[in-house]
């Protein structure tokens, strides 16, 4: 049980690699210049609808 848990969180975080990889990808062919981490956290906030700084 706890192999396949292990395996579905590793596929998960994968997963999330992949799209933080596309985003820095975007942010230097569009030559953004920032924070990454804060750029992410946007993100998510603005998806999901969270205001920033909670």
């Amino acid at each position: 049980m706890v192999i396949r848990h292990s395996n579905q969180l590793l596929e998960q975080l994968s997963k999330v690699e992949s799209k933080i990889q596309l985003i820095e990808k975007l942010m230097e062919e569009l030559h953004i210049e920032g924070n990454e981490e804060q750029l992410i956290r946007a993100l998510l906030a603005r998806k999901y609808g969270v205001l920033s700084g909670q």
